[in-house]
């Protein structure tokens, strides 16, 4: 076994980042009823925060998928120098479902709290500091306001009711609004009753259109609802509905409540919220198409109904290559510094008072031991300074030093590390030493409220008596926080806190499940209190403090080398039963079939061998092409002996040969037509430069084989060989696999073409499966990877770029059933990347990876091709072992090896081809 150690210091992996795939989740953070404007080239994102400050969360990004929390709108509640938001925790009030809006050089904002109104505030700058909020009407039950400016300078505001406060809901409003948006200019008009087909319709954005009024409005509920648009030609009505995207089995639930946002090139997006229980409601981003007949579509719409649903991510918007200025570490929404002194993201569940924490010089805070009145658990607790659950799976590490105060007569002054959302739990430590005591110490104890929001009472235990050293004591936390699969697409939170007095050896604490509180998500948090009062206080110092996340479905993706896990890779050269390969025979008779076994079995699943009816057909010959340098020809290879499915390939051979020539053959993904000289895709096939050098190109159409579709494995060619399908039936690949062999086995026909002398070749998802053909079919007398990536060439246990959960919910038709096993658990693999590429030994074998292509993990090649050639050298060959990779577009050749990083993006081009032709011209 070997342990890859992280390299952070090379060339390769300098490159700016430009990823061209985005995933959904975008934030995996609770940002409750997003709404987004754009201003030139920049968005700014606000989201509820109920009885959070800072409240109304300010967020920036300039591609729609990474984003900075680049300030707070809301540092104190609006009300005249009301208390009512600082003397008690009032727990899902508040700042509700925000919408922002960019107008006259002002940024605007307005949110209706249900139980006093509707409130606006505004600036010039959004990072900075925003006016004293401005209530524009105060009536209970109005929610979900969103601001409008006609063409005529006319002013709008449309917004829904809460049913909890109005004792009616299901119904919209608009109402007349000064330019300046301070104030109603009459009374709001119902537009709109909802209870027939869209019950619960609220969270109101308008917008206007080629002179039509849109009104976004989500219905249906929270966790199970969709989104729903209506239309009219008049703010007052009448309006039409359609519901626009609406979840289907499996997918995202409950997809709405959101904003549409469009790009300077005139793309349309949508951003929405999906209740992710105890992560709260975590941001998606869904592509958005207007339809011939005025309505928009969101997300896709596969079964060609007219209702969009969530998609798991795709392209980037086309923004994307514009710099970010946010390099996300770790996953997590980088911010900055808020008016408490504390980085934005943390938060109280009250309006604080300015005595409660201190920022240390140094990093951390210091949390003093406000006075509080006895309570049956923390639910109430106001001076809790918390954040949000930031990813899926998540571990948070942390020093705690804890100094009461000596003077305190009455022991009982406490500092803790909890969990907190309508349950509460977590770790902490009380004074056991008061004044006078012989034996100063702090308890250390473990607590849990099961029923917190109802006054529930703690239960705790004991877990260590732990002595004072010059006042303080001191000791390390753990929280992890893992997703545990449930019933329906929502996992629950599975919480362990541990603790250690080193900061090496944890012991585990307690376990507990995570739950909500109200309209938010759990949080993680600290607090420092005491019931005794006293003129001064104790402390509790929060240091060192590390928020990391971990490997997870959609949680984002890595693309800094400093966050790739430390890993082992499984033995190349080791049997299932731990005997050692120690020449090419053990290779070949013990090694090599339990690795192909496990490779067919588990990832790419078992293909039908070569069908009896197979037979070939001469369909064209035109011996003058490419202007009398080839013969080309169309062949069809009949897959079963009644003809009902084939293959046509599309050969050209150099006319001027002395005997059969090598052959380059390989897949193309857009049909054969697509790739013949000043067609859209010639470039990735130059049959010019190819047949110069004296070498055959044929290539065939992927969908002639199995379409590229999660189609059931009903068309293609498992539609005939396939009987009961099983988690170890071929996918997708394997088939484009099978159909190269096939395409084999007439170029071994073929007197033109050497069938011996076949290199196969493949971009992107077909370098995976040209990878797979090479490793399981001997025949093939050389194999080309270009970029290739996760499940080809690059190494899964890196997690970098695509990951196993990634590939298998986006594609889910490619590998076989048992693959999907390690989504998010790449360390059970039975096998690694390396050894695929070394069921190819000891035949030539050439990786490419692109500077840019990060997706691609390109050192992950490059390490993969590394660790292969060790079954190189049991055949006497040199290979790469220095783990620096050469230089861009310095092409390198060792043994049987080859390997280059090309300049650019994810591509295959000429330089590529000319690499792949001097690579032939020696081993082919």
């Amino acid at each position: 076994m070997k342990r890859l150690l992280l390299l952070t210091s090379l060339p390769l992996l300098s490159l700016a980042l430009r990823a061209q795939q985005y995933v959904n989740p975008i934030l995996h953070q609770d940002y409750s009823d997003p709404d987004v404007c754009r201003v030139g080239g920049d968005y700014y994102m606000t989201a509820s925060s109920f009885n959070y400050f800072p409240g109304l969360p300010i967020l920036h990004s300039t591609d729609l998928v990474h984003w900075e929390l680049i300030g707070a709108a809301l540092s104190d509640y609006p009300g005249g120098g009301s208390d009512e938001f600082r003397t008690a925790v009032r727990h899902g009030e508040g700042v509700w479902a925000p919408a922002i809006r960019y107008h006259d050089g002002w940024f605007y904002i307005f949110c209706g709290d249900p139980d006093r109104g509707i409130f606006m505030v505004r600036t010039q700058e959004p990072a900075g500091t925003w006016e004293d909020p401005v209530w524009v009407v105060r009536q209970k039950g109005f929610i979900d306001p969103c601001p409008f400016w006609d063409e005529d300078g006319s002013a709008w505001l449309s917004h829904g009711l809460a049913g909890s406060r109005a004792g009616l809901k299901s119904v919209l409003f608009i109402a007349p609004m000064a330019p300046d948006g301070t104030r109603l200019l009459g009374p709001s008009r119902m537009i709109y009753d909802g209870h027939a087909t869209q019950p619960t319709i609220e969270g109101t954005k308008l917008y206007k259109r080629d002179g039509r009024y849109y009104l976004f409005a989500p219905a249906g509920g929270v966790s199970t609802g969709w989104q729903t648009v209506l239309r009219a030609d008049s703010l007052y009505g009448p309006w039409e509905e359609k519901i626009v995207m609406a979840s289907a089995d499996g997918t995202i639930n409950g997809p709405h409540q959101g904003a549409w946002v469009d790009t300077p090139s005139g793309q349309d997006w949508f951003l929405h919220f999906q209740d992710k229980d105890a992560y709260g409601r975590i941001v998606h981003l869904q592509p958005m198409t207007w339809q011939p007949d005025g309505w928009p579509l969101i997300g896709a719409d596969p079964d060609g109904d007219g209702v969009g649903q969530p998609v798991p991510g795709g392209a980037m918007p086309d923004v994307y290559e514009k710099v970010n200025p946010y390099q996300v570490q770790d996953g997590l929404v980088p911010s900055r510094t808020g008016p408490y002194g504390l980085p934005l993201e943390w938060q109280y569940p009250v309006v604080p008072s300015p005595y409660w924490h201190f920022a240390l010089p140094d990093g951390g805070f210091r949390l003093f031991s406000a006075q509080q009145p006895q309570a049956p658990n923390l639910w109430d607790l106001p001076n809790l300074l918390s954040q949000k659950f930031p990813a899926e799976r998540f571990t948070v590490t942390v020093r705690l030093t804890f100094h009461p105060n000596p003077q305190l007569k009455e022991h009982g002054e406490q500092a803790g590390f909890a969990v907190v959302g309508d349950d509460l739990f977590g770790i902490r430590l009380t004074d056991e030493a008061g004044e006078g005591a012989t034996a100063p110490g702090a308890r250390l104890s473990v607590f849990f409220a099961p029923d917190a929001a109802t006054g529930d009472p703690e239960q705790t235990e004991d877990l260590a008596r732990l002595a004072y050293r010059d006042g303080t004591v001191s000791l390390w936390a753990r929280l992890e926080v893992r997703a545990e699969e449930r019933d329906g697409v929502v996992p629950d939170a599975v919480c362990k806190f541990s603790y250690s007095l080193d900061g090496d050896t944890f012991t585990e604490a307690c376990t507990h499940r995570a739950r909500p509180e109200m309209w938010t998500g759990a949080r993680f948090g600290f607090y420092c209190l005491r019931t005794a009062p006293k003129n001064d206080a104790g402390w509790l110092d929060v240091t060192d403090l590390d928020v990391r996340t971990e490997f997870q479905r959609n949680p984002g993706f890595v693309y800094d080398e400093a966050r790739v896990p430390s890993f082992e890779l499984p033995g190349l050269l080791t049997t299932l039963q731990g005997r050692p390969v120690r020449n090419r025979k053990e290779w070949e008779q013990l090694r090599r079939p339990e690795l192909l076994d496990l490779f067919e079995k588990e990832m790419f699943g078992q293909a039908p061998r070569r069908p009896d009816g197979l037979h070939f057909q001469l369909l064209s010959e035109d011996p003058s092409a490419l202007d009398g340098l080839a013969t080309r020809r169309e062949v069809a290879v009949w897959l079963d002996a009644a003809g009902t499915r084939r293959l046509t390939l599309l050969i050209h051979v150099p006319n001027r040969r002395g005997g059969p020539v090598p052959a380059f053959l390989g897949i193309n993904f857009f049909g054969n037509e697509t790739t013949e000289e000043g067609q859209a895709y010639a470039y990735r096939w130059p049959a010019r430069e190819i047949v110069g050098r004296g070498y055959a190109l044929v290539t065939f159409w992927c969908a002639d084989v199995d379409p590229d579709e999660d189609d059931g494995f009903r068309n293609g060619v498992h539609g005939l060989f396939d009987g009961e399908r099983d988690a170890h039936s071929w996918g997708t690949l394997a088939a484009w696999a099978w159909g190269l062999s096939r395409a084999l086995d007439y170029l071994e026909t073929d007197p033109s073409v050497d069938g011996r002398r076949v290199a196969v070749v493949g971009h992107s998802r077909m370098g995976k499966a040209a990878v797979w053909a090479g490793a399981s079919d001997p025949r093939f007398a050389m194999v080309i990877s270009n970029a290739s990536g996760c499940g080809g060439a690059a190494l899964s246990r890196r997690r970098f770029g695509e990951t196993l959960a990634r590939i298998n919910g986006k594609f889910p038709h490619w590998f076989a059933g048992a693959f999907k096993a390690y989504d998010d658990a790449e360390e059970s693999l039975p096998f690694d990347q390396h050894e695929l590429l070394a069921l190819i030994a000891p035949r030539p074998l050439y990786v490419e990876s692109a500077s840019e292509d990060l997706w691609s993990d390109p050192y992950g090649e490059y390490l993969s091709l590394c660790e292969a050639g060790k079954v190189y050298e049991l055949y006497g060959y040199e290979r790469f072992a220095d783990p620096v990779p050469p230089a861009v577009e310095v092409p390198l050749v060792k043994g049987r090896n080859g390997y280059h990083v090309r300049a650019g993006k994810h591509e295959i081009l000429l330089y590529d081809w000319q690499r792949y032709l001097d690579f032939a011209d020696r081993f082919l």
